[in-house]
């Protein structure tokens, strides 16, 4: 039996002893004072704090899954955990990186990030060994190991950094939840967010730190709403986030009103029934999609009634009224 999501973010620093292995890292992550790290698969006691409380997760772990330490001229600079788990009907390796105070904003987790994804990479495609909890032993996943997988802590702007480190680790960004969770797999494919999209993200992430209520965020979150493929569900999620976002948050601007009903009298008959339905929680079927959102938290299409009776008053106000809202 797989652990599930939850349990594996409870397991943010657990431990594992292994091999040191020593990296020279690529002089465009690595800062110029420093010529040489150390990526470590295992922390001790002395790495992490609350050592007994968490060993008991992943002691058996194998190779090349566990938690990784970096090591830069003989100091830790922080840790990244790399776990199987099954999401949904997919095999993902889910990551949480924590980087110590002291060098933070010093590229430490980028390179932290893109060393344990490379460790991990050869593994993608193929079946895994995990640890079963219920049944005390290692086993062979009966599925491929499909991506590695970050949940990141983007929460609207407040941690754009950290999301901006993991694009340049070699992640993509696949969707944005309602909670501010950024979606993110390795490795980064073409169908996934570019850096065009992903730059005006960090402009709205540089916006929102100064102020949650910024009429200046609405340009930006409509940019990356305009860009959006409306026949995948991944692109629906970040539509019902942002756009939501800009109705509950800024409200108290013109141009939010102003930004939304120009998005949905712009929309075709196709997206917008589309969209309808995805708050009715009818996910996209009649297209193929590039990604399970089965294999995401908080993704999937649900129903939502105060949302779908907003975007019923705003049809009515922009003349779209050829949109069915019933139920069933």
């Amino acid at each position: 039996m797989w652990r599930n999501l939850s349990l594996m973010l409870s397991v943010f620093f657990i431990m594992l002893f292994s091999v040191v292995t020593v990296l020279h890292a690529s002089k465009e992550l690595l800062p110029e004072d420093q010529s040489e790290v150390k990526l470590c698969l295992g922390v001790s006691p002395a790495d992490i704090a609350e050592y007994d409380k968490y060993k008991q997760f992943c002691e058996n772990q194998v190779s090349p899954f566990g938690v990784y330490k970096l090591v830069v001229n003989g100091d830790t600079v922080g840790i990244h955990s790399i776990l199987p788990a099954k999401n949904g009907q997919s095999i993902v390796a889910f990551v949480i990186t924590n980087i110590y105070p002291r060098y933070q904003g010093k590229g430490f987790g980028t390179l932290l990030r893109k060393l344990a994804a490379e460790r991990v990479e050869g593994n993608i495609g193929y079946p895994v060994t995990f640890w079963s909890e219920a049944n005390q032993c290692n086993q062979v996943s009966d599925l491929p190991l499909s991506y590695i997988y970050s949940n990141n802590e983007w929460l609207w702007g407040r941690n754009g950094a950290t999301t901006w480190s993991s694009y340049k680790a070699g992640y993509g960004i696949v969707s944005i939840n309602s909670t501010g969770l950024v979606q993110m797999l390795y490795p980064r494919r073409e169908w996934m967010w570019n850096e065009e999209r992903t730059k005006t993200l960090m402009a709205a992430s540089r916006v929102l730190q100064k102020d949650r209520s910024s009429k200046e965020v609405i340009p930006l979150f409509t940019k990356i709403i305009n860009d959006l493929d409306l026949k995948q569900n991944a692109e629906m999620s970040t539509l019902r986030s942002l756009l939501f976002y800009i109705q509950a948050n800024l409200n108290m601007h013109s141009e939010s009103t102003l930004a939304i009903d120009e998005f949905i009298k712009g929309l075709s008959q196709e997206h917008l029934v589309g969209f309808v339905n995805y708050l009715k929680g009818e996910s996209i079927t009649q297209h193929e999609q590039n990604i399970p959102m089965d294999m995401f938290q908080f993704c999937e299409a649900y129903f939502d009634q105060e949302k779908l009776e907003f975007l019923q008053e705003t049809c009515k106000r922009v003349d779209r009224l050829d949109i069915n809202f019933s139920l069933g």
